[in-house]
Formats: C-alpha cells, sequence, structure tokens
C-alpha cells in the first residue's frame, strides 16, 4: 500500500498497531474472505514498515519451550508473507529471533509423536527458508554476518537439508556485498570466504562421487 512505502516506519503507533492486530484476527477467521487482500496489505507492511515492527504485534506465536507443543498454527500464514516481502530486514532479527525457535523445535523431534513431528519438521524448514529473504540486502549485514557466519558453516556441515537455504542466502549476501556503494561490505563477507570455501569443495565433491 502506498502509505505504507510513503511513511515507512513512521506510520508505526497505536492506530497501526490496532490496524495490524484486526487484520489478523479477520486473516484467521475460517469465514474470512479476503485472506489474499490482507496477506498483500500485512506483506506491504513488512516490506516498508518492517518486519520487526510487524512482528512485535502479530508475532509468530510458536512456543518452542511448551511442555506440550501445540498443533495447532493459526498464525502460519505469515510465513510466506514474510517470505515474499523481506527486503532490506536486519539479519540480526534472524539471528535473535527466528534461528532460536528453529533450532529448539529441531532439537525436540525426537521426542515427538509421528504427527506432531510431521507438523514441526516442516515447521522449523519453513523458519529456515526465510533465512534467505532476510539476507536480500540486510539493512545490518557488516555487523550481523560475522555473528551468524559460523552458525551456517555448522549447520551446512551437520544437516544436508539445511543446505539449499543456507546456499540460497549466501548468494544473496554476496551478491548483495559486491554492490559499489559499500566496499566494507565486501571486506566483511570476503573474510569468511576462507571458512565456507572448504564446505563448498566438500559439497561439490561428494555430490559427484554419489554421480
Amino acid at each position: 500500500m502506498r502509505l505504507f512505502e510513503a511513511a515507512g516506519a513512521g506510520i508505526v503507533g497505536d492506530e497501526f498497531t490496532q490496524a495490524l492486530k484486526t487484520l489478523a484476527l479477520l486473516r484467521e477467521n475460517d469465514n474470512c474472505f479476503c485472506k489474499q487482500e490482507i496477506d498483500f496489505t500485512v506483506g506491504c507492511a513488512v516490506r516498508h514498515v518492517g518486519a520487526p515492527a510487524v512482528l512485535s504485534i502479530i508475532p509468530l506465536d510458536i512456543d518452542p519451550n511448551a511442555a506440550v507443543l501445540s498443533t495447532e498454527f493459526a498464525r502460519s500464514w505469515l510465513i510466506p508473507v514474510l517470505r515474499v516481502n523481506l527486503h532490506n530486514a536486519p539479519l540480526a532479527y534472524f539471528s535473535s529471533h527466528i534461528l532460536p525457535v528453529a533450532v529448539k523445535i529441531y532439537r525436540r523431534l525426537g521426542s515427538l509423536d509421528p504427527v506432531p513431528q510431521r507438523l514441526y519438521t516442516t515447521l522449523q524448514m519453513q523458519l529456515w527458508e526465510l533465512l534467505p529473504s532476510f539476507c536480500d540486502s540486510p539493512s545490518d549485514l557488516e555487523k550481523s554476518f560475522p555473528q551468524i557466519a559460523p552458525v551456517l558453516g555448522a549447520a551446512m556441515n551437520e544437516r544436508d537439508d539445511l543446505k539449499l537455504p543456507i546456499l540460497s542466502a549466501l548468494r544473496r549476501v554476496v551478491r548483495f556485498a559486491l554492490q559499489p556503494d559499500s566496499p566494507e561490505r565486501i571486506e566483511v563477507v570476503g573474510a569468511y570466504a576462507k571458512n565456507f570455501m572448504p564446505l563448498l569443495f566438500n559439497m561439490y565433491t561428494t555430490s559427484n562421487e554419489d554421480d
């Protein structure tokens, strides 16, 4: 929406908060007939006002520490909205809010019954799949990439199922770093090339051996 585009973060306030909460309530009603329109509106808010502001008002409501994990995800509609609309978002938000939830869920998968295990396996992958979108021109790359890079390297080394989203994220990071407006980004990302190259080479050789 043009209002979000024009106002940006300046629109945050009581009216914005109430509007988002109302939209979320409508979206989560089984009889809602305008889900696509609500997704578009919330997506515009994510893109122009910011994911942290939106998620502080309508959080994903996933509690990985609950004694019994719920199989009801009323806010599951938010995940694809985020994936499509995240741009210039702080990578630190993924590190501090999304990644810990995904990791905690993964660690509990082995203790779950088959049905919730399938649900939460899908959910934690959907959370990881937000990473490439958070790496689409992140606003804090120089500060946050050094913190998350070792985590991504370890995840690639330990979990085959995470290689695709992490590689997609790294491609976006490199593409952003190569833009000419900030040489500092190249220095920051380049400093970790020596850590990722052995992992990538090992992936390539392993793939060829499997073929």
